[in-house]
């Protein structure tokens, strides 16, 4: 019987295409780190090392998250380094799902499931369900705040005063002094003719006796 550490020794001592989640970001291995506490009973299958079947089941009894290189992890089952894309978790009693999918490491070439099929003499049949499983979306990066920068407007600058200078003319009163004039004249007129009327009036009130001895 296939243990799962000859599975994933196999896959990684064959080609090196095999190679697709073996070194993750940190993200990832935490991720698939949970899963496995959570689901502990793994089976590994390489198809594209070429492997007919998946090997047996097994449980994850240590599972350890290591740093190979610079910005880079690994997750370590049983002593033994694996690729994520090539590890199957059991999600249900009869379905084991692609742990690089579940965790969010982007693959090809390989099942999104395997389904465990009823019991028969010769053991359980585990058969490869090639439908595509969606991946668990990467989390988009933070985005930086922005600032908006308003643009400041000046105060207006305050009017300069404004000088108004009335200049004033003394007008000559020509109206005033025409009709003083006219008043005036009047008046003497008036004088005049009214002592010529007042001589008359006493020449008019004189005896003729006067003026016959006047005339003597």
């Amino acid at each position: 019987m296939k243990t799962l550490a000859i599975g994933i020794v196999l896959a990684m001592a064959g080609t090196a295409y095999a190679d697709q989640c073996a070194w993750i970001d940190t993200h990832v291995a935490a991720k698939a780190e949970k899963l496995l506490a959570n689901h502990p009973r793994v089976i590994s299958f390489c198809e594209p090392c070429g492997e007919k079947a998946p090997g047996a089941p097994e449980t994850a009894s240590t599972v350890v998250v290591h740093t190979p290189s610079t910005g880079y992890k690994a997750v370590r089952i049983n002593g033994t380094d694996v690729d994520l894309a090539y590890t199957f978790v059991e999600t249900s009693p009869r379905t084991y799902r692609n742990l690089a999918m579940l965790a969010g490491c982007e693959v090809s070439g390989v099942s999104a499931s395997l389904d465990v099929e009823d019991e028969t003499p010769n053991g359980v049949l585990i058969t490869a369900d090639p439908a595509p499983m969606p991946q668990a979306a990467p989390e988009p990066p933070a985005q930086p705040p922005i600032v908006l920068t308003l643009p400041t407007t000046a105060p207006a600058p305050a009017p300069a005063p404004q000088i108004v200078v009335l200049e004033t003319r003394a007008t000559y009163p020509w109206a005033m002094i025409a009709l003083a004039g006219l008043t005036g004249f009047g008046a003497t007129l008036f004088g005049v003719l009214a002592i010529a009327a007042l001589r008359r009036h006493r020449r008019a009130l004189r005896p003729r006796a006067a003026e016959l001895r006047a005339d003597k």
